[in-house]
């Protein structure tokens, strides 16, 4: 679905012609048709932000996207933790106190004979460490409330088809005695409740 900002509205009303109002921000739809929904607004939001980037929100997967990300902060991570591991290894080598690296400038001798100063590289290396933890944690985060959300869409999709089913048997059913004219009216009188409902 490609989508612009302030298009007009897809639907159509029910005389056959086209709705004319404008569709709300990164949807086909105006709020009479389906745009005051939840989930419709949610993800016009999403497709609103990906246009406003100039990005076709077609083109990227947003689940894709976080799982990249995820993975490629969690192998930074690693790889932080690892060189962290193998400094302090180093350190007590020499007989460099580590505690004393994390709090104050140590500098010592590599085996050129040149000062360098290490206190400072191994601070600077625990903070992106550190920092790297908290934004992975953070896509972590995303990446549930994503799938919990999706999952969320997908339920209330599936209620909303079990209800949709039940109200058409309800109204086939012999014993209501409805004529081919009131069972005619009922997606009409639907679609007008669901609209002042949903507004």
């Amino acid at each position: 679905m490609t989508t612009t900002l302030g298009q007009d509205c897809v639907a159509t009303k029910r005389n056959g012609e086209s709705c004319g109002n404008k569709a709300i921000h990164g949807a086909t739809v105006c709020r009479a048709h389906g745009g005051a929904t939840r989930h419709v607004r949610q993800a016009a939001a999403v497709r609103a932000d990906f246009m406003r980037w100039g990005l076709d929100a077609q083109q990227v997967d947003p689940g894709e996207t976080l799982l990249a990300l995820v993975s490629q902060s969690a192998a930074r991570v690693a790889k932080y933790a690892a060189e962290v591991a193998e400094f302090i290894q180093e350190a007590e080598d020499r007989g460099i106190p580590v505690r004393k690296a994390l709090v104050g400038d140590v500098w010592t001798t590599d085996e050129s004979g040149e000062a360098q100063k290490q206190g400072e590289y191994l601070r600077g290396l625990v903070q992106l460490e550190n920092s790297e933890r908290d934004r992975c944690a953070g896509f972590c985060k995303t990446a549930i409330a994503a799938g919990l959300a999706e999952r969320t869409v997908r339920l209330a999709e599936r209620q909303g088809e079990l209800l949709a089913e039940v109200l058409r048997r309800v109204m086939r059913d012999p014993a209501l005695g409805l004529s081919t004219a009131q069972r005619e009216l009922v997606p009409t009188l639907a679609e007008r409740y669901f609209g002042e409902i949903s507004a």
